[in-house]
C-alpha cells in the first residue's frame, strides 16, 4: 500500500462564506474530500511543538513550505520528483536559507494525524448514496518501504471512496487546476457537478473558480453542517442509526450523551460546549436500543429510544 501523506500545511488561509448560510446546490454529483486536515486532523500542534521544544520562531515550519510553493522540496516530493532522503536535505537547505536548518526527515515523523470519525461517518453515507459519487484529491508522497501504519484502518477508509487522485502517482499537485480537471475526468462529471472540503483556501480558490462548490474546514462541524445544507439531504428519520444521524458531529455527541432508557430526551446543537441540557447518562441506549423519531439537527433534536 501506497503512503497517503498529505500535504497539509503551508499557505494562507481565507475565509469561504459562514456556516449554515450555505444554499442547497441543485445537480451535485460528486463529493470531493482532501485527506490531511479534512477526513484526518490537522498536525498544526505537532508542527507547533516541534517549534517550542527547538526554539524556532512560531510557524517557521509552514514558512519554509510558503516559499516557491510550486518548486520546492515539498512540492517535488509530491510530484514524485524526489525520495525521502533527498527530501530530507532538500528542506535542510532551504530551511537553513530562511535562517534554521531542520532536516526534513524530522517533518516527515510529525504529520500523521488521527481520523475523525464523524468525517468519516459522512464519507460513508455520501458512498452508500445512490447518484452520488465520493472523491479523494489528496497531496501526497510514498513510502520507501510502501506501507503506513494503521494500514487496515486507512484501507477501510480509502475503500470509500470511487476515485482517489493522488499527486505522487498524477504528477500535477493541488493548487494546479490541472489535479481538479482529473477528478473530473474520472468521476464523469462537470466541475458544478462537486462540492469540495479542504482546510486550505489556496486549494479550494482554483476549484471555485472552475465551478465547484467548496467548503472550507476549519471547525469540522461547521464544515458538516455546511455539506448537509449544499447536499440538501432528505430529513434525518430517514437514518435508523444513532452514529449515523446527520453529518454534524455535534448532533452524534447530543444522541450519545443525551439518550435514556425509554425516555424523550432534547438537545441542541454544539453538544460538548456546555449547552447540550441537562441529561446525562449512558454513552447509548444500549445494543437493543433503536431510534424511532428525531427532528432537525439544525435547530434541537427530540429523540426517543425503546427497548
Amino acid at each position: 500500500m501506497r503512503l497517503a501523506a498529505p500535504s497539509w500545511w503551508g499557505r494562507g488561509r481565507s475565509a469561504v462564506g459562514v456556516v449554515g448560510t450555505l444554499p442547497a446546490v441543485p445537480g451535485i454529483r460528486a463529493v470531493l474530500f482532501d485527506f490531511g486536515g479534512v477526513i484526518l486532523s490537522s498536525p498544526f500542534e505537532a508542527f507547533a511543538r516541534f517549534e517550542r521544544e527547538r526554539g524556532l520562531p512560531d510557524g517557521f515550519l509552514r514558512s519554509v513550505n510558503a516559499t516557491n510553493p510550486d518548486t520546492n522540496a515539498w512540492a517535488r516530493l509530491e510530484r514524485s520528483e524526489l525520495g525521502l532522503d533527498e527530501f530530507g536535505d532538500a528542506f535542510a537547505d532551504e530551511s537553513e536559507a530562511l535562517g534554521h536548518r531542520v532536516d526534513g526527515r524530522e517533518v516527515l515523523g510529525l504529520l500523521m494525524g488521527d481520523l475523525r470519525p464523524a468525517m468519516v461517518e459522512a464519507l460513508r453515507r455520501c458512498h452508500a448514496r445512490p447518484g452520488l459519487a465520493t472523491g479523494l484529491l489528496t497531496n501526497n508522497f510514498v513510502l520507501s518501504d510502501g506501507h503506513v501504519d494503521r494500514e487496515h484502518e486507512m484501507h477501510e477508509v480509502l475503500s470509500l471512496f470511487d476515485v482517489v487522485v493522488e499527486s505522487s502517482r498524477v504528477g500535477v499537485r493541488k493548487p494546479d487546476p490541472r489535479f481538479y480537471e482529473l477528478a473530473c475526468q474520472q468521476l464523469g462529471i462537470e466541475p458544478h457537478e462537486a462540492v469540495f472540503l479542504d482546510d486550505l483556501g489556496v486549494n479550494l480558490k482554483p476549484a471555485r473558480a472552475m465551478g465547484m462548490a467548496t467548503i472550507k474546514v476549519v471547525d469540522p462541524d461547521d464544515a458538516l453542517a455546511d455539506l448537509e445544507a449544499v447536499l440538501g439531504f432528505p430529513p434525518l428519520t430517514s437514518f435508523a442509526s444513532p452514529t449515523s444521524f446527520g453529518f454534524a458531529s455535534s448532533w452524534i455527541c447530543v444522541l450519545r450523551t443525551q439518550i435514556h432508557d425509554g425516555s424523550t430526551v432534547v438537545g441542541r446543537r454544539r453538544a460538548g460546549s456546555g449547552d447540550a441540557g441537562p441529561a446525562s447518562g449512558p454513552v447509548d441506549g444500549g445494543p437493543d436500543a433503536r431510534i424511532i423519531e428525531a427532528g432537525s439537527y439544525q435547530t434541537s433534536c427530540s429523540v426517543t429510544v425503546r427497548r
